[in-house]
């Protein structure tokens, strides 16, 4: 059995590792955003949303529902899409894709590997095949952890603002200050989400 070469096991796996936690910080933000108070709640909400693709668009969509007309937020929020968007597309190559072959470039010492992912293309099947080197694989772990940290600030800014109180000696850097005097949008709570029990019969 042939295993990909052991220089590239640690970046991969640090790769799912780091990828699961931008998972988590998505997850948080989508329901923070929604403003929905209830941990639980929000965990039940967002678990019928199972594909990463899906929880970035809906993060999309509900940030400029509940930002709208805030241009600082929408761009940061079509940053952000679009840096997840990218960063996701060459984790799945990696992750899920079958492993062909490796080679080394004889002056650098570097290994790229081939990952053959098919895709599916109207009637027929079509095999791509992407190279990585390690180092590129430590870079995009990197740059998932830069957007992760960009989303854990943006969290935190989400909480005060719907709060509607800044902990003390913290300061709005992503978020408008207007937006801690703003209505805020009516949360879910746990009676609306109840749903009617039927009259017996």
């Amino acid at each position: 059995m042939r295993f990909i070469p052991e220089a590239f096991q640690g970046p991969i796996g640090n790769l799912i590792i780091v990828h699961g936690m931008l998972d988590h910080q998505l997850t948080q933000a989508i329901w923070r955003i929604a403003n929905i108070p209830d941990r639980q709640l929000g965990n039940c909400f967002i678990s019928f949303v199972r594909d990463f693709e899906a929880k970035i668009d809906l993060f999309s969509q509900l940030s400029r529902l509940r930002f709208s007309g805030h241009t600082q937020v929408n761009d940061l929020v079509t940053a952000l899409v679009r840096d997840m968007d990218k960063q996701n597309e060459m984790r799945n190559r990696l992750v899920h894709g079958t492993f062909g072959h490796w080679t080394q470039n004889t002056l650098t010492g570097e290994i790229a590997i081939s990952s053959l992912k098919p895709k599916p293309r109207a009637e027929e099947y079509v095999v791509r095949s992407f190279s990585y080197t390690t180092t590129q694989i430590v870079a995009l772990a990197h740059d998932i952890a830069e957007t992760i940290g960009t989303l854990t600030l943006l969290n935190s800014e989400i909480v005060a603002v719907n709060n509607r109180m800044l902990p003390e000696g913290m300061q709005l850097k992503l978020l408008p200050q207007s937006l801690l005097t703003s209505p805020p949008p009516n949360p879910i709570n746990k009676a609306e989400a109840t749903l009617p029990q039927p009259s017996p019969a």
